[in-house]
């Protein structure tokens, strides 16, 4: 029995999972790495840290902006 494209429903990859997985990841990342403390940040720890906030603000926007669109039909 196959079903055609008509009847079966497409599934769509959404990327806010794979923006919120990458921040939390550069978080782990982050937080059991060699990084120094506030006091002693170079500029690329900071960069790095600003990053990692952006990607995980992104990526949860993302993923409420998802679930919200999803149940309003």
């Amino acid at each position: 029995m196959n079903s055609t494209g008509e009847k079966r429903p497409r599934r769509r990859f959404d990327p806010a999972f794979v923006i919120l997985g990458m921040g939390l990841l550069l978080l782990a990342n982050g937080l059991m790495g060699n990084r120094p403390g506030i006091a002693n940040m170079r500029p690329v720890d900071l960069i790095y840290l600003l990053g990692t906030g952006g990607c995980l603000g992104a990526g949860l926007v993302a993923v409420v902006w998802h679930f919200a669109h999803r149940r309003e039909g």
